[in-house]
């Protein structure tokens, strides 16, 4: 009975399948890889198919010959090359014939050759049309055609050229006749010279050899402006600011030790990457702990390096926190690890920690920083009377802007 065996590539089971299974391959039942499945076993070899016989071509039959004297005759008269000469041989000398006058220029007798390229591209048209070309040619209508060729090929120099000179002349009599108008005295007037006219003039000339002529004296040069120098930038040096001189802030209030420590534990893991939501949820219980949650912010961005990328925004997290807690106030930030950007954000966490010193013990203060001192009648009084930062504590501010 026919078969198909199947093998499996992955682990070698083989299966048994019977003929009438269409499919190539399948899925193995141990390892469920692929079955590669061979062809049909134990079945009778199929007769080979009748080979077709060869066709047998047919003999072509011969073509009749032409008999020779059904050739094509030549058409009797000139052939059209030597028609074309003879036409363009005419052209020429009708040319040479009209041009007697300019001979003076070379370049005339030379013109014919434009007429014979045209001749040349004119073979390939229709006898009709070579009919008619070469009788409107021949004829006065092409004489009167060259003719107004010749008349529209004049240079337009002369009439130029004329033009120019007439301008120049007339520019030349106009610049003659206002130069005219005051004459010079002539050679004999000039030369008269009566003896009192004489006498004073020698007078004149020696008193200006006797007297000597005063000095003048040289002006002052002004003396240049001093230009202006550029005002010396200072270098901000990170180093200039050590964070680890300021001690560790404690407890404030009533808070007992372990609370403090639940909250210095949440600082921490508010600046963690890996904590993912947890970091989240310690930040919203740090804000809503308010003061309590200051110091431990200021103890952990006392230790971040603010010289990495990864520094700097931790920091950032930070003083976010503690900008949300006072309500808006905030000293600025920085966000790049550059030396002058490191300098500020280190400057930014020590005016941090000078106003946790003022506020942790005067409670006026801290609800003046935290602005939480508005009361009812604050608002009859004129705005802006007092900035809410005592500028004693930014007067180091200042010099950022340089």
């Amino acid at each position: 009975m026919s078969h198909r065996i199947g093998t499996c590539a992955s682990c070698g089971a083989t299966y048994k399948l019977p003929a009438s299974f269409a499919a190539d391959k399948a899925r193995c039942k141990e390892c469920e890889g692929v079955v590669e499945i061979g062809a049909i076993e134990g079945a009778a070899p199929a007769a080979p198919a009748p080979v077709p016989a060869k066709p047998v071509p047919t003999a072509r039959e011969p073509k009749p010959n032409k008999p020779k004297g059904e050739a094509k005759k030549k058409r009797s008269g000139p052939s059209m090359k030597e028609r074309l000469l003879e036409q363009r041989r005419a052209e020429t000398e009708a040319a040479i014939e009209e041009k007697p006058a300019v001979a003076k220029k070379p370049a005339a007798a030379k013109r014919p050759a434009p007429a014979a390229r045209g001749a040349r591209k004119a073979a390939p048209m229709t006898g009709r049309r070579r009919a008619s070309s070469s009788r409107a040619g021949r004829g006065e209508g092409g004489e009167e055609v060259r003719d107004r060729l010749r008349k529209t090929k004049k240079s337009p120099v002369l009439p130029a050229l004329a033009t120019l000179a007439a301008i120049a002349l007339v520019t030349c009599g106009g610049w003659y006749i206002m130069n005219s108008g005051s004459p010079e005295p002539d050679e004999k007037t000039a030369a008269v010279e009566t003896p009192e006219s004489a006498g004073g003039e020698q007078a004149r000339a020696d008193e200006a050899q006797t007297e000597p002529e005063p000095e003048s004296e040289p002006e002052p040069e002004p003396e240049p402006e001093p230009e202006p120098q550029p005002k010396p930038t200072k270098r901000k040096d990170p180093a200039s600011i050590d964070l680890t001189l300021i001690d560790d802030y404690g407890a404030v209030g009533g808070l007992s030790g372990d609370e403090f420590l639940k909250l210095q534990r949440q600082a921490v893991m508010m600046i963690d990457p890996e904590a993912g939501a947890a970091g989240n949820r310690a930040r919203m219980s740090l804000l809503k702990a308010e003061k309590n949650a200051f110091p431990v912010v200021l103890n952990v961005m006392k230790d971040i390096d603010y010289s990495t990328e990864q520094g700097f925004r931790d920091g950032d997290l930070c003083q976010r926190l503690l900008t949300e807690i006072c309500n808006g106030n905030n000293f600025g930030w920085k966000y790049s690890a550059v030396e002058e950007d490191e300098w500020y954000n280190k400057f930014v966490v020590q005016r941090w920690c000078t106003q946790w010193d003022r506020a942790k013990d005067d409670e006026a203060y801290w609800l003046k920083f935290s602005k939480q001192d508005s009361q009812p009648e604050a608002s009859q009084k004129p705005a802006n009377t007092e900035p809410e930062i005592s500028d004693d504590d930014l007067d180091d501010l200042d010099d950022l802007d340089g």
